[in-house]
């Protein structure tokens, strides 16, 4: 019990929807009869019919998370997904006057490598169009969701093409000759260094009260692209200002990405030309409420890019059948095969989450947080090339009277540090749809 509570918290921290809760607990799995004999029966519920939707999130929230995306990256079905990173910087020390450090020579921004996404797992390393600017205004405590952007200098503080390699270990700091992890490195521009070692500050409010932060964009012109993940918590990722004292000594002053600051992801999804453009014309991020039927593919990618809404219909009338009648589910499975067209599984989600709309908020359906079939083995099933996924709880809630609905909602796991994407068979597919397989107990007369 004790290592399924850590999963399921492990599980509930990279959820990142707002406002969601734990499944009720009324399961209601109370076993019929005075002490009369049970039958546990199989069914794939043939009258069990399902209509799929596709959405996108522009609202994602994407604050302080430590690994971030910074790339782009296209594939034929989803489109074109960019991000951005916004982030302020801190002082290492309670107060500093830099006019009197001595003689400066760079300010290095540096990020440490966390992983990275590709076409396939061979993709580690592309030349990428980096720039990096300044920002005019603030990072104020709203600005948090994959929509949000935030004014920058016209003039940026870096601009080239970098190979990001997150694999390079041939690493060096400095005239050091030890190696470190791998990691991005970029000398700012001398502008951005002068205008640092110009000021003194009492506090480190009235330094970001001066410099207000940063914002960070990797494009590239590879057909596919790369999106890489940086770590900004790691003792690596900051901006360093190399000097040399007025004793003559070589030294360095350390900023770094605050944890308790202000920092989020910017994204930009195009859609157009790719498979989703064809089921719809209007544009997906206009809103999560602008759903597109999907009934022979259904498309689930993180990033707020597409995530999936599956009625369950007609499962009351399943449940009048009069062998099945007065019955209890005492496991419900629904299995969501993976498409021939969805290319490598490399690009696959780990696992899939659902959850309900309730009356204010969203509830995490716990059967399907837990994440394990009978065996253990995790919600993607190799053996079968599906994703399993446990709704026992939910739908013996709903056919008990306590949910209004049966209708689901799954998203990849995880949402904002990955760009995992999957295409499923849907509930029209000519030969392998998706199933709901109910095993169920029910009392002998």
């Amino acid at each position: 019990m004790k290592k399924l509570n850590l999963l399921l918290s492990c599980l509930l921290a990279l959820f990142v929807l707002a406002a969601c809760v734990d499944e009720d607990e009324r399961l209601a799995l109370d076993f019929v009869g005075d002490g009369g004999a049970i039958n546990v029966f199989k069914d794939s519920t043939a009258n069990v019919t399902m209509q799929a939707y596709i959405f996108g999130d522009d609202s994602l929230t994407t604050k302080t998370f430590s690994s971030v995306p910074l790339g782009s990256y296209r594939d034929q079905h989803f489109g074109r997904v960019t991000t951005s990173i916004y982030t302020q910087i801190a002082m290492s020390t309670s107060s500093q006057d830099f006019s009197t450090i001595g003689t400066p020579d760079s300010l290095v921004l540096t990020l440490a490598y966390a992983g990275c996404f590709g076409k396939n797992n061979s993709v580690v390393n592309m030349d990428m169009h980096i720039v990096v600017s300044e920002l005019s205004e603030d990072i104020d405590s709203t600005k948090k969701h994959s929509y949000d952007e935030v004014a920058c200098s016209a003039t940026p503080i870096f601009e080239g093409d970098v190979n990001v390699n997150i694999y390079d270990s041939n690493m060096h700091i400095g005239n050091s000759t030890d190696k470190v992890a791998p990691h991005l490195r970029l000398r700012l521009s001398n502008d951005f260094l002068q205008k640092i070692i110009s000021s003194a500050y009492e506090s480190g409010e009235d330094f970001v009260r001066d410099f207000k932060g940063i914002k960070i964009t990797a494009t590239n012109s590879d057909a596919n692209g790369m999106i890489a993940f940086v770590n900004l918590s790691s003792a690596l990722s900051g901006i360093t200002l190399y000097y040399t004292t007025p004793s003559g000594y070589s030294s360095s002053y350390q900023f770094h990405f605050p944890t308790s600051g202000n920092t989020f992801v910017h994204i930009d999804k195009d859609y157009s030309g790719t498979t989703l453009a064809s089921l719809n014309s209007n544009s997906l991020i206009s809103s999560t409420n602008n759903e597109i039927v999907a009934n022979e593919y259904m498309y689930l990618a993180s990033l707020g890019i597409a995530e999936l809404k599956l009625d369950i219909q007609n499962l009351d009338g399943w449940y009048q059948l009069e062998n099945i009648k007065d019955a209890t589910i005492n496991r419900a499975e629904l299995i969501l095969p993976v498409a021939d067209v969805a290319g490598d599984r490399y690009t696959y989600p780990k696992s899939l989450l659902c959850y309900r709309r309730g009356d204010s908020t969203n509830v995490y359906i716990r059967d399907e947080v837990i994440a394990t079939d009978i065996n253990g083995t995790t919600v993607y099933d190799s053996t079968i090339n599906a994703y399993r996924i446990l709704l026992t709880s939910h739908l013996q809630n709903y056919l008990n009277g306590n949910y209004d609905n049966t209708t689901i909602y799954i998203i990849p796991s995880p949402l904002v540090n990955s760009a995992a994407r999957v295409v499923l068979n849907g509930p029209n597919h000519p030969t392998r749809p998706p199933k709901l397989m109910i095993t169920y107990s029910h009392p002998t007369n």
